[in-house]
């Protein structure tokens, strides 16, 4: 964690703009998630000036917020600061509508495929009749 004009600085504009480029997102995307202004996101990634520690913050967890786990300097075994997918992001997961309906539709299709295949049940009843 470095410390510029009294701000303590715990993730680089460098880790910002990879997370942003891990999740697939833009500035404004983040700007909105994040409630921090287009403007001083711009600022930040490109190192003008110092940001305000609460600006960090709320870029900070709105990326966390979004799977994704930031790697310190002085982690153990790491060659650097960093980031990557936070392992227990599945928890966070859910599925556009768009994922829902697909999902929905392949369940009928696998049920109504199922029914076609399923054996019939012959009784001695129905072997007498000649079915």
């Amino acid at each position: 964690m470095a410390i510029d004009n009294g701000t303590k600085i715990s993730v680089s504009a460098s880790q910002v703009r990879a997370a942003r480029a891990l999740l697939g997102i833009s500035q404004d995307e983040l700007a909105v998630k994040s409630g921090v202004p287009k403007r001083t996101l711009v600022r930040f990634e490109l190192e003008e000036g110092v940001p305000r520690q609460s600006t960090v913050e709320a870029l900070a967890t709105a990326l966390e917020h979004a799977g994704i786990a930031f790697i310190a300097d002085m982690d153990v075994g790491c060659g650097g600061e960093g980031v990557r997918f936070r392992q227990s992001r599945h928890l966070d997961y859910r599925p556009t509508p768009k994922q829902e309906a697909r999902a929905k539709t392949w369940a009928e299709a696998s049920r109504r495929a199922w029914e076609k295949r399923k054996p019939l049940f012959i009784t001695k009843e129905k072997i007498k009749d000649g079915a």
